[in-house]
């Protein structure tokens, strides 16, 4: 797809005054013109825009209350090769958020509410589950993210369930953090906070948005219906680059009017400016002040802390840039991807639109622009050259952490720079090295690399600092140099119960470090000890542990230290405990725990149940269906909102829901989705898995456990539990793997066997993700060895 030639630039009247003020300091010395930085920043986004396969996007950005450029790139319908123009409308999702936040602020204004105002007060019936809780939430805290509540999308994506019942569902949800103690993305909440500010006003969300907000702003151009944007020729299509066949799939725009005021917004650059202009002039508009000062600074004021240096505001994320604070928030529904980002000691700000689900460019493109505008001027050919030999650094690391945990990370060559391909999302070039050999993302300053060398020059990890972490990831084939003494530091090792995660943590060698498992997170790798016993985490070094040694010199405990505050954890096992099984006495253990004999004839299974999802206030029935070698068939009914089928024939995978639309699984995912049959866990395993290894003795739900990893070709390796006496399997923990791309960590509890034609099923399935919660299934009835037909797993229709 080719560029478009013009540039189509809105430059402010008083041009030099722009210039003077944007480069003061540089001027004199034959600086760049605005003009010059503003093509430049048009070349950089059309790279980006082709490089990341964006079918067509559109930039406004506002300076000094002027609109200095609307500018369209590439396509808004692939099919009719309608190209994208500062009048395009595409849908700019939670971007919305910060609408409906202002117009609690107006509301404040008016003196109907109060920020601090007990929400009930002004909606009737808003009443959450945990009553601690319920007595303190606020307006505020509909707004910020921090009342605790998990994801609840499957209430309202794509059921055409009304606003109310959505938010009455809701409301039957158990919390998933403890009331404003962490940050929790919640549309739900913002859901309450429009229909409370409907309540209020006596208008509809909907209505007050375009009366207070749209008509003042001039933004003639937006709604936030469903139907209005599909009676706009101007509306963009929107898609979704499949990286497996290369090819762009049309998404059809997605109806959320019964979230609006957490995503409904469409809107084109051209309006979106305005409220740009409005956001910099603190809630000034044209002379005429909207919203007060007072107010809109509390829309900007961290609330809760999300992750490192980032904070949420009141519909807005806090982070800097450069040392100066930035104001932004990203946006994103099925074919979009919007972000509108705010330097207000600048007085800079932007808008860009992209007709692409979950486009990465929405969190690059603040480096981008304010680099580019903002930045040390130098030669473009001279900022690309390079005369670095990157040999040393190419290769593969693994990652040991988070949605990363045993997953392959490549450093390669792109565009003469050194880069990083993060599985999942894309390839990432790096800057040059900083005096501390540091490489910064091109693309963003929020995460840079480091590459670390043994003694002989030999580059044997790499480094990724990001928020405040430091995650470090071995090269495949490298071998870690001993830091401390192995056989003194074995006198550790061991689990040591903590009465605040009410879990054992223990302690392991990894990578001939020290270093402590924390269970549902990772594990924590230490440096050696300083001078007063502390072993500081490498992943951050304000945390650390020592350890404790009884009369006789034994280890009987280790001390936690983090933010101030110390904890003991008394150790709860000995260092004389049994040895581990072999491989094959584990297996053959695991053999018994599924019914021997019975469980190696098993060849089908038809379960059927009840569901509930803990966290989202809903639940259902299931029933699974399963025949080797991976067919499978499961089927959750929620009644008015939807049924959510997932079918594998053993070759090819399909889901079929209300919020997806029927897809086919393939590629990584329906590899993934072959390895959660309960047949591979009830079958052989060494037919599933390459990598079967027992780590050690721990406990899990309060059972005496092996923890054992397996590893399947092309697969992340999970982590399974094993109960040392019966066999059966208590649990396990993997990486799932999602629509969007990444994997989430999911932890599966598995209780209540009963025997059932000789094979030892769990009739009570737990999963929890810190995401969505926790799913539980209890089965009322489980037949096996049953007749399924063919047609059993295949959707109706192909």
């Amino acid at each position: 797809m080719k560029t478009q030639t013009r540039l189509r630039a809105v430059i402010a009247s008083a041009s030099l005054l722009s210039v003077l003020l944007l480069c003061p300091a540089t001027l004199a010395q034959g600086a760049p013109t605005l003009d010059q930085r503003l093509e430049r920043l048009c070349r950089k986004l059309e790279s980006a825009r082709q490089e990341m396969h964006i079918p067509g996007m559109a930039i406004a950005v506002v300076k000094d209350d002027h609109v200095i450029l609307a500018r369209g790139f590439g396509l808004a319908d692939l099919e009719s090769q309608r190209p994208v123009t500062e009048e395009t409308l595409f849908a700019v999702g939670s971007t919305t958020k910060a609408f409906t936040a202002t117009l609690i602020g107006m509301l404040v204004d008016d003196g109907k509410l109060g920020w601090d105002d007990p929400v009930a007060k002004h909606l009737p019936g808003y009443k959450l589950k945990d009553a601690k809780a319920n007595e303190q939430v606020a307006v505020r805290d509909l707004l910020c993210h921090r009342i605790g509540l998990a994801a609840m999308t499957l209430l309202w994506f794509g059921t055409g369930v009304s606003r109310e019942d959505v938010l009455a569902t809701s409301l039957n949800a158990e919390l998933l953090n403890p009331f404003r103690e962490k940050f929790g993305y919640s549309n739900e909440s913002y859901l309450a906070a429009g229909l409370l500010a409907a309540r209020v006003s006596g208008m509809e969300w909907d209505a007050l948005l375009a009366e207070r907000i749209f008509k003042p702003l001039g933004m003639r151009d937006s709604n936030s219906t469903y139907a209005a944007a599909q009676r706009d020729a101007r509306m963009s299509k929107g898609y979704k680059w499949e990286k497996e066949k290369g090819v762009q799939t049309h998404q059809p725009m997605r109806n959320i009017d019964n979230i609006g005021p957490a995503g409904s917004i469409n809107s084109n650059v051209r309006d979106m400016a305005q409220w740009v202009r409005f956001q910099l002039g603190h809630g000034s508009f044209d002379g005429e002040m909207l919203l007060s000062r007072e107010q809109h600074e509390q829309t900007w004021t961290k609330h809760v802390n999300v992750a490192g240096n980032v904070d949420y505001g009141l519909g807005w994320f806090l982070r800097d840039w450069d040392g100066k604070r930035v104001v932004d928030h990203a946006g994103g529904i099925d074919g979009f991807t919007a972000e509108v980002a705010l330097l207000p000691e600048e007085n800079l700000g932007f808008v860009l639109l992209m007709n692409l689900f979950a486009a990465p460019l929405q969190d690059a493109s603040r480096q981008i622009v304010f680099e580019t505008l903002l930045g040390e001027w130098q030669p473009e050919e001279a900022a690309a050259a390079s005369s670095e030999d990157f040999e040393p650094y190419l290769g593969t690391y693994v990652g040991q952490f988070a949605q990363f945990k045993g997953v392959d990370f490549t450093v390669l060559v792109q565009n003469g720079r050194l880069a990083v391909d993060v599985p999942g999302q894309m390839v990432y070039e790096l800057k040059p090295p900083d005096d501390a050999g540091k490489r910064q993302f091109a693309i963003t300053d929020q995460i840079s690399v480091r590459f670390n060398r043994d003694e002989q020059g030999k580059v044997f990890s790499m480094s990724i600092f990001q928020a405040g972490l430091v995650f470090e990831l071995p090269r495949k084939g490298a071998q870690y140099a001993v830091e401390i003494d192995l056989d003194a530091a074995r006198k550790h090792l061991g689990r040591f119960h903590s009465e605040k995660l009410d879990a054992d943590v223990t302690v392991v060698i990894q990578n001939n470090r020290l270093a402590v498992d924390v269970p549902k997170q990772m594990v924590y790798e230490l440096y050696p000890p300083d001078k007063d016993g502390r072993c500081k985490f490498r992943v951050k070094d304000d945390i650390a542990v020592r350890f404790n040694a009884d009369e006789s010199g034994a280890t009987a405990s280790l001390t936690f230290f983090q933010g101030g505050e110390e904890e003991l954890l008394p150790r709860v096992e000995q260092p004389d405990a049994p040895p581990l099984p072999s491989r094959e006495e584990l297996l053959a253990l695991v053999r018994k725990g599924r019914g021997g004999v019975a469980a190696d004839g098993l060849r089908s299974v038809r379960a059927r149940g009840a569901v509930r999802f803990v966290h989202m206030g809903v639940e259902g029935t299931l029933e699974a269906l399963e025949a080797g070698p991976h067919r499978s068939r499961e089927t959750i009914d929620l009644g008015r909102f939807g049924k959510i089928v997932q079918v594998c024939d053993g070759e090819r995978g399909a889901l079929d829901s209300g919020a997806t639309g029927r897809l086919p699984i393939e590629g990584e995912h329906l590899a993934a989705m072959k390895l959660e049959g309960s047949l591979v866990w009830l079958g052989d395993w060494t037919k599933t898995f390459d990598e079967i290894d027992v780590l050690r003795r721990d406990t899990f739900d309060g059972q005496d456990v092996y923890v054992v990893r397996v590893k399947a070709s092309g697969q992340p390796e999970a982590t399974v539990y094993v109960n040392t006496a019966t066999g059966e399997v208590a649990g396990r923990e993997s990486l799932m793997l999602t629509l969007l791309g990444p994997r989430l960590p999911m932890t599966h509890h598995f209780a209540d066997y009963r025997d059932v034609g000789g094979v030892r099923w769990p009739h009570r399935h737990e999963t929890f993700n810190e995401i969505t919660g926790r799913m539980v299934i209890e089965y009322a009835s489980v037949e096996t060895n049953v007749e399924l037909a063919d047609a059993e797993f295949r959707l109706t229709a192909e």
